[in-house]
């Protein structure tokens, strides 16, 4: 029984651990369309507008 619980949860770890890899990845990432991508969606945020 708890080795069914500790496969289910290894498997939501890693999905959650997969899942911010991405987002590290996508905005670390300095590639000019991520760039541009990111700045429109800083732009949409009034905090961020100057």
């Amino acid at each position: 029984m708890l080795a069914a619980y500790a496969r289910g949860r290894r498997t939501d770890v890693m999905g959650g651990l997969g899942f911010t890899d991405f987002l590290v990845r996508v905005f670390s990432n300095d590639v000019a369309p991520l760039r541009h991508a990111r700045g429109l969606a800083c732009w949409r945020w009034k905090p961020c507008r100057r």
